[in-house]
């Protein structure tokens, strides 16, 4: 089964966002709901530099994120990158993705495609190069 969802990296947001007494109360929910969440055949890490994340956020222009600060930007990149550092639950393809628009170049999306489908086990990291 592909799940579309990791449960567990929530909590990352949690912890940037909520103060002690709402973490406590998401920590409670959070158990409850778990236990019901199916594992994902892989997880896809799509990396970031803080810089290509802030180009990204001011290219969409959306209205909620124009008042994101650096730091906080900063901040969740870090933990996200310890988080998924320390991951081991179920295959993991780290992207970084700096240097590739798979979204909207052909060869960009073919090729994580490929490395998508060529990924069974463990963790992989895939550094893709412009030429």
């Amino acid at each position: 089964m592909v799940s579309d969802y990791l449960f567990s990296k929530d909590r990352i947001f949690a912890t940037l966002n909520l103060n002690e007494k709402e973490i406590k109360l998401y920590d409670g929910i959070a158990r409850l709901m778990e236990k019901d969440v199916v594992k994902p055949d892989l997880v896809l890490y799509l990396q970031s530099s803080t810089k290509h994340l802030l180009d990204m956020i001011q290219r969409r222009g959306r209205k909620m994120e124009r008042f994101i600060s650096e730091e906080y930007i900063q901040a969740l990149n870090d933990l996200y990158n310890n988080f998924f550092f320390h991951y081991s639950e179920t295959p993991l393809l780290v992207i970084n993705t700096d240097e590739i628009d798979f979204v909207h170049n052909e060869k960009d999306y073919k090729d994580v495609l490929f490395e998508i489908n060529q990924h069974t086990s463990g963790t992989r990291y895939y550094i893709p190069q412009k030429i």
